[in-house]
């Protein structure tokens, strides 16, 4: 059965993106972020030894580089909030015009 969309609800679509980026964030953010950042006052302390005691601000990397990934997380989550809200609105703005996605559905 061949069905019609001929448009997304822009709420719906940035509830979406919000979740997905917030998710794809936490996930990717561990590696690419946090655990990076977290090792960094050791490579620091290993480079530079008569400065480590600065390298033991904010307990040793960790609390910033939580702060870092969390701040992460949040601000990618809303910035794809907006662009999946903002596509839904173009691609009403022009399947009201051009039509929409045709899609093949199948009941069981």
């Amino acid at each position: 059965m061949r069905r019609q969309i001929r448009s997304i609800d822009a709420l719906s679509a940035g509830k979406v993106g919000c979740l997905w980026g917030a998710l794809l964030t936490a996930i990717f953010g561990c590696v690419g972020i946090f655990l990076p950042m977290l090792a960094l006052p050791s490579m620091l302390a290993t480079m530079m030894p008569e400065q480590s005691d600065a390298t033991a601000f904010l307990g040793g990397g960790f609390v910033a580089a939580l702060v870092a990934y969390l701040g992460a997380i949040i601000t990618e989550a809303i910035l794809l909030a907006i662009v999946f809200a903002v596509g839904a609105l173009l691609y009403n703005l022009i399947a009201g015009t051009a039509g929409g996605l045709v899609v093949d559905v199948k009941d069981e």
